[in-house]
Parts: C-alpha cells; sequence; structure tokens
C-alpha cells in the first residue's frame, strides 16, 4: 500500500512539474567549426527552473545525418544527456564519422530516477549543422611566392620613379626618406624597397567535385578526403604567406577568398557539397577564370572527365591532388606519387558506436574507381571503406 502511495505521489509530482516546465527551452549549442570524429562535446543549457525530488531532466537530440550534404544518401542520429541536480548545463557526447549536414531535432523529457515516469516537455528546438571532415595531414608544402598570376598596377614611365617609393607617412625612419626625389616633386618622399612591397598573389584551384548522381558511401569518403586535402593546402600556403588570394571554382560554384575569415566561411560551405554531374565541356563557372600561371587541381578518381581537363591546359602547370581507392598498401615515404600517409580507412561497423544508423543502400555499396590519370608530381590521397 505504502508502494502505491509513493507512486500515486511521484506521478503527481511529475505531472505538476511537467506543466511548469511547459514552456521551457533547452538551447543545444555544437562545437563552432565542428569536425568528423571529433571529440568535443556539445553544450547543452536549460532555463533556470526547479525539477521536483527524484527527478531528472532529460535532452534527447534526433535527426537525420547526410555524409558530404548528399541528400540521397541519410542515416539517423540519436543521442541524450541529462541535467545533475541544480545544474543548468550538460554536455552531450556526439561524434560523426565523416563531414556532412546534419538537420537535428532537439527534445527534453523529465524523468524519475527510478525508470517509471517520463514526462514530455518544454519546446522542441531544430538546427542544421555543418561538419567538416577530420583533417589530413602530410610534410610541409613548399609554393613559390610567384607561382601565382601577380596583381599588379599599371603605371607610365614618368612614375618610374615612385614605384618603388611612396609619399612620407608617420612613423617612417627619416633615414629612408629620398631627398632629391622630395626636392624635385615637391613632397616627402620614402623609399620602399622591393623586397617589402606589398604585392598579392593569386593561386586558382579547381576543385572538381565531379562524380555519380547517386553516389555510395565510398564515392563520399573520397570526397570527404578530397576536402581535406583541398582546406590543408589552403591552410598552409595562407600561413606561409598571408598575402596569397584563392580563386577556387567548383563545378558550380566560385570563391575569392582573400582572409581567414572568408576561408573559414568557405570551409563551413564546402562541407555540405556533394558531387555534381560533369555536362560536357568545362564547367561554365570556370570558363571565366584568368587561365594563367599555376593551377592546382583537386579531383578524386570518380571524376570521368579530369583526363580530358588536364589534356585541354596542357599549355600551363598542373599540381594534380587526387584522392583515390586503396588501402595505400606500398605507398612511399618520401610522399613521391603519395601523400606519405597511411591510407584513410572508413569504417562501417562503428556508426552505431556513434549513435548513427544507416538508413539508405547507398552504406552498403561503393563503386571502385581506377584512377584514369597521371602527370609528373601528382599527390594522391588512398582512402577505402571496411565493414
Amino acid at each position: 500500500m505504502a508502494a502505491l502511495f509513493f507512486l500515486l505521489v511521484l506521478g503527481i509530482m511529475g505531472e505538476w512539474a511537467k506543466q511548469k516546465l511547459k514552456t521551457a527551452e533547452i538551447i543545444w549549442k555544437p562545437p563552432p567549426f565542428l569536425s568528423a570524429s571529433s571529440t568535443e562535446e556539445w553544450q547543452i543549457d536549460s532555463p533556470p527552473v526547479k525539477i521536483p525530488l527524484f527527478y531528472r531532466l532529460h535532452f534527447l537530440l534526433r535527426g537525420k545525418f547526410h555524409p558530404q550534404g548528399e541528400h540521397s544518401l541519410k542515416s539517423g542520429v540519436f543521442a541524450q544527456t541529462s541535467f545533475q541536480r541544480g545544474r543548468t548545463r550538460a554536455g552531450l557526447g556526439i561524434s560523426f564519422p565523416v563531414g556532412g549536414l546534419f538537420f537535428g531535432e532537439g527534445s527534453t523529457r523529465l524523468r524519475d530516477v527510478f525508470g517509471l515516469f517520463s514526462f514530455y516537455c518544454g519546446k522542441d528546438s531544430f538546427l542544421a549543422v555543418k561538419i567538416m571532415g577530420s583533417p589530413c595531414y602530410a610534410k610541409a608544402l613548399r609554393i613559390n611566392t610567384v607561382s601565382g598570376s601577380e596583381d599588379r598596377r599599371s603605371r607610365q614611365s614618368s612614375d618610374e620613379e615612385r614605384y618603388y617609393m611612396r609619399e612620407y607617412a608617420a612613423g617612417d625612419r627619416l633615414r629612408d626618406i629620398n631627398w632629391k626625389s622630395s626636392e624635385r616633386l615637391d613632397a616627402l618622399i620614402t623609399r620602399i624597397s622591393p623586397l617589402n612591397q606589398e604585392k598579392v598573389s593569386r593561386i586558382e584551384i579547381y576543385f572538381r567535385n565531379y562524380g555519380p548522381l547517386k553516389p555510395g558511401i565510398g564515392e563520399l569518403w573520397l570526397l570527404d578526403r578530397l576536402k581535406a586535402r583541398l582546406s590543408w593546402f589552403i591552410r598552409n600556403i595562407k600561413d606561409e604567406n598571408d598575402n596569397f588570394v584563392f580563386d577556387v571554382y567548383s563545378g558550380s560554384s566560385y570563391w575569392e577568398l582573400v582572409d581567414r575569415e572568408s576561408i573559414d566561411a568557405f570551409f563551413l560551405e564546402l562541407s555540405a557539397i556533394s558531387f555534381c554531374r560533369e555536362q560536357g565541356g568545362q564547367s561554365p563557372i570556370y570558363a571565366g577564370a584568368n587561365k594563367q600561371g599555376e593551377l592546382f587541381v583537386f579531383s578524386c578518381a570518380c571524376d570521368a572527365g579530369l583526363q580530358a581537363f588536364i589534356n585541354s591546359h596542357n599549355d600551363r602547370s598542373i599540381n594534380l591532388f587526387l584522392a583515390a581507392d586503396g588501402n595505400g598498401d606500398g605507398i612511399a615515404d618520401d610522399g613521391e606519387g603519395s601523400s606519405g600517409n597511411q591510407a584513410a580507412i572508413l569504417k562501417l561497423g562503428q556508426f552505431p558506436e556513434w549513435g548513427i544508423i544507416p538508413l539508405s543502400a547507398g552504406f552498403l555499396y561503393g563503386r571502385k574507381n581506377p584512377v584514369n590519370v597521371s602527370i609528373p608530381g601528382m599527390l594522391i590521397d588512398y582512402a577505402s571503406v571496411k565493414l
């Protein structure tokens, strides 16, 4: 009898608290610039509400995850956490095996510690989260600062003397003043060494995200590794010389990356870009490119038109970064013809451990894509999918 009375009181307490929590909203925040395989906890915040004795507030996250933003391939995601009594913040452990796009729905439950009652309460919240691929690593890459096409200002011969000079500004050293030119031009002129000129070199990049319209997990894993290599390339070059500007062309878009803010925004956008179909000939986006100097091409083995693209630019120096199927057996350690790293392996059997359940048949197959191109100095990242 006492047990029944206790259950009755426990249920009434839960129902009363449920009404009080009817308008409560749980705020969930993924880490900024979230990448695949990240172990960083998501931040879950609750309003300061009074929870009855023997009860705890639980947060449940459900949703669908699309690897590389490919909507034809989806998987279900489930994760949950609970708030300690008297706390308004909790951590949610959730990780994704590859980069892509996650559409999540957060909901709240009020549960007793005995597991007898569960009350739905609060407001549901929705959020779309972009997940970048896990980073790749390799030996340092050196790019000559004159590799890109250089931005130059046209000048007349009469301005030749001014080309390595400028008007005096507060803070300039007096010993750098060119007194002869200053007297002749009736203005203080400061010498500027040609080595210290502020010049901008543009790096032209073509990201060939061409592939099947309904790719399997194998092709999307290659695309994931290709994006990681592109991100690695841009970050390394920008760290080496902050004056570089990147002109990035894909099958359907163009980006001008001038500063680190635009680069970070590009990486987030890149995480949700899947394959597109090449419509014959070159991309209309790329048709307006400068097409001078070196060209840096990023592609994967399922790009059927890659060889034709390279042949059409045989008058230029091409640097090719390729993601290809393979376990990486026999890869040279000196980076000749490969990244010098061990092949990246995606294990499908680990998906349930991360709370991710494949829902599409595309997770069961991945076509083998033979490497259909070879040029001197190309860098290959090998990747494979295993159960």
